[in-house]
């Protein structure tokens, strides 16, 4: 891993404009973030609409232990 920048040595005007740049790629990130918890939440609703058609598989119950009582 290399080690982080110096930003004391930095000058104003670079300080000024990197921090610039971290803030839009950190509001590109959040948006992102955002669409993709939409989609999930969408995909998610689709899923469970899809499930709620669907009909039930038949199950067979298998008998009981001896001595078990239900």
């Amino acid at each position: 891993m290399s080690s982080p920048p110096n930003f004391a040595a930095w000058n104003a005007q670079t300080l000024a404009n990197f921090a610039h740049e971290a803030y839009l790629q950190l509001q590109m990130q959040h948006d992102l973030i955002q669409q993709l918890q939409c989609e999930r939440k969408d995909a998610i609703d689709a899923y469970r609409s899809l499930a709620r058609q669907l009909p039930l598989p038949a199950v067979a119950l298998a008998p009981a232990a001896p001595g078990h009582r239900p």
